[in-house]
């Protein structure tokens, strides 16, 4: 965790991440995601190291993807992850993907998370001390502003 109260994570957009119009591709707007909850899971000590463990780990319900502004071949991306909310065995999750230097988002990604033992391969509580490091990023975010696009549903307008 960042003084700040997020984690940001940095990463390039690769040549073979971009499609036909030279802009990074949905699916690898959704890897970077995926890498930067890693950072985040780390940060709040519920990474690998915790997985190896313990034999639990968080797994991905739920996802939506807005994707506001093209990133070109190349270009480095920041990633800001927020924790949303906290319950006994769900993380609620918003990620904006800027790039650096601008006010503007490229994109956002939004999850619903929950814990697993996975042993058994179910949903289980935190344990009491993992739940509190998740309310303490949680509680660190918390003069940061709720990203904008958070909680959207797809739908037609009529």
């Amino acid at each position: 965790m960042t003084a700040q109260g997020y984690v940001e994570h940095r990463e390039r957009v690769l040549p073979e991440w971009v499609d036909a119009a030279g802009e990074l591709a949905p699916a690898y707007a959704v890897v970077i995601f995926d890498h930067a909850i890693d950072r985040l899971y780390d940060g709040i000590g519920l990474g690998d190291d915790y997985r190896q463990a313990t034999d639990f780990s968080t797994f991905t319900l739920e996802t939506h993807s807005l994707l506001e502004r093209p990133v070109p071949a190349s270009e480095e991306v920041l990633v800001r992850s927020h924790i949303l909310a906290v319950d006994a065995k769900r993380m609620h999750i918003a990620q904006e993907m800027f790039r650096p230097g601008e006010t503007r988002r490229s994109a956002l990604m939004e999850q619903l998370s929950i814990h697993i033992d996975l042993s058994i391969r179910r949903s289980a509580p935190f344990p009491p001390e993992r739940l509190a490091r998740v309310r303490a990023a949680m509680d660190a975010q918390s003069a940061w502003p709720r990203p904008r696009g958070t909680g959207l549903r797809i739908t037609l307008a009529e």
